[in-house]
């Protein structure tokens, strides 16, 4: 890929690292006592490592102006996520400060939010504030949410998608999930796809459950990595089909132990296995990002530096970008993260670019989240005209994140209404699956407003609340706002974990099984192979088609 502006170096500075390197300078800083994992060759030394203007310039011995001593901790590369969502309820710079407290000094966010709702006028300066935040970020672009369709198509036409491949910083095209749309010879994304192949960017699938057939020929139409693989045979599968395979570890799936155990058993080339963290709600990310994924790895028996390749070299490799980032080596960005043990990989200490991160520093944004709302009028809805609109509907029942009919004749006592972000009209259905009094969200796959519960009434109040506030979470006795685009809040993650604890317990909302937020965004979004709730109506997804019309109000 074309090389982002942070991770240039002029010719003087190139000469500055060489001059280092053989010794006729010191380097700004020297890390000693320490050992340091060379993932070229697997190989664990002790060794010290000697920094210059940000980047490594030597591996072993050397003369540095001030010299930190490590105390037998191990130095391995900065962690890279291909495959990230930084706007899981948090704003993408909170996402950043957090992520890199825990060793992800470089990530591929997605980009879909910031490019749906914002146009280039508004996004430019945002995706240049955010090129200055201490990991560096990449851009996946997506070009549609889910399938595709005409809200993508007005948001995001063919014209604008190629404007923006040509940033420095866009990486890849984000996840894929309008495959079948590219398979068809749909134009925008098929004129998408081309486009960002040629100009060397690399293609992100979202293929869960493919074939080998399908595989073979999404590799075919240009697709180079999926993170979808929940299983030996298919993580082989993505392999086989030379296509990249992500071992995922995330909040909705975390299966990264136990692929890594069947990439024991299978003894399968880890060379094009990537790992991922995906998307990670606020309180898992609090506590771990992609150095989660790699004690997981670890944990189901991946040897521990082949874990850490998978997380440093070979994301870099896949993304083209090896020569700048993935390997303590020099020439390469000081981007390293410090550990006590390898087998444990508890952070002890990050470096970005030379510089140390301070974990308790506070979340300096230059973004202003709080500005970027989207209208969300209020609904002429009642208690009676809720009810109405609810029990006229098929019933779903709800299975993990998927939703299907349920023809059981029993009772479906909670309601589940998505009313439009215009407030002109109203989706509704029942189910036996959420037995709580009253919550209304519009963390769904399109900001319209999600209202779940037992309670008419209550639902009413809850639903006036999340407009108020321009987006959020209510219920009786809590609330979350999200103002930033409706679905986002612009403050740093633990308090915003704290705050969606607080909400889930007082709302009554059970605990295990897949977080809220995703239940609720994928009983909205039309891309799982169940029933969603759409503002067009009850949608099989995988029959394609609407089940119900949406009630006017």
């Amino acid at each position: 890929m074309r090389l982002p502006p942070r991770l240039r170096l002029s010719a003087a500075a190139r000469r500055r690292l060489a001059a280092a390197a053989g010794g006729d300078v010191p380097a700004d800083l020297e890390l000693a006592g320490g050992r340091v994992l060379n993932v070229y060759t697997g190989r664990l030394s002790e060794a010290s490592v000697g920094v210059l203007d940000g980047r490594v310039a030597w591996v072993g011995e050397g003369r540095a102006r001030e010299t930190v001593d490590l105390d037998g901790a191990v130095v391995v590369p900065g962690l890279i996520d291909p495959h990230a969502h930084g706007d899981i309820v948090y704003t993408p710079t909170a996402f950043a400060h957090e992520a890199v407290r825990h060793g992800t000094t470089t990530a591929v966010l997605d980009a879909y939010t910031l490019a749906a709702y914002l146009d280039d006028e508004a996004l430019t300066p945002v995706l240049d504030a955010l090129e200055a935040v201490e990991p560096k970020l990449l851009w996946g672009l997506r070009p549609a949410r889910d399938a595709g369709g005409p809200a993508d198509e007005a948001a995001l036409p063919l014209a604008r998608l190629q404007r923006l491949l040509q940033r420095t910083t866009v990486s890849s095209t984000g996840e894929l999930t309008a495959w079948r749309a590219l398979l068809g010879g749909d134009a925008r994304i098929s004129g998408f796809v081309g486009a960002a192949t040629d100009a060397g960017l690399k293609v992100d699938g979202h293929l869960p459950g493919a074939s080998p057939r399908t595989l073979a020929r999404l590799a075919a139409a240009g697709v180079t990595s999926d993170h979808e693989a929940i299983s030996g045979d298919e993580l082989a599968a993505r392999v086989e089909a030379g296509i990249w395979a992500m071992v995922r570890h995330s909040s909705l799936r975390p299966d990264a132990a136990a692929l890594a155990r069947e990439i024991v058993a299978r003894s399968l080339a880890t060379d094009r296995l990537l790992l991922t963290a995906d998307g990670v709600v606020a309180g898992d990310l609090a506590r771990g990002h992609v150095d989660t994924v790699v004690r997981e790895v670890i944990a189901g028996g991946v040897d521990p530096v082949t874990a850490v390749r998978m997380g440093t070299l070979n994301a870099a490799t896949y993304l083209g970008l090896d020569a700048h980032i993935g390997a303590v080596a020099p020439g390469r960005c000081a981007d390293l993260v410090v550990v006590d043990e390898l087998e444990r990989f508890t952070v002890a200490r990050v470096m970005r670019d030379g510089r140390w991160v301070e974990p308790d520093a506070p979340l300096a944004d230059p973004v202003d989240w709080a500005a970027m709302t989207v209208p969300i009028r209020a609904g002429a809805i009642d208690a009676d005209a809720l009810v109405r609109a609810c029990t006229g509907a098929p019933a779903l029942r709800m299975n993990g994140v998927i939703a299907r009919l349920d023809d059981d004749p029993g009772p479906h006592e909670t309601l589940v209404a998505l009313v439009a972000r215009d407030g002109r009209s109203i989706t509704g259905t029942t189910t036996r699956d959420f037995d709580v009094r009253a919550v209304a969200t519009s963390v769904t796959a399109s900001t319209d407003v999600l209202l779940l519960g037992t309670d008419p009434a209550e639902l009413v109040r809850a639903y006036e609340r999340v407009v108020a506030s321009r987006g959020g979470l209510a219920t009786p006795g809590a609330a979350v706002a999200l103002p930033a685009f409706g679905h986002l809040a612009p403050g740093p993650v633990p308090e915003l974990a704290r705050a969606l604890e607080h909400f889930e317990r007082t709302a009554g909302l059970p605990d295990g099984g897949p977080p809220f937020t995703y239940r609720t965004l994928f009983l909205t979004l039309p891309a799982l192979p169940g029933v969603c709730v759409t503002p067009d109506g009850l949608y099989d997804v995988r029959a394609q088609r609407l089940l119900t019309a949406p009630t006017a109000l």
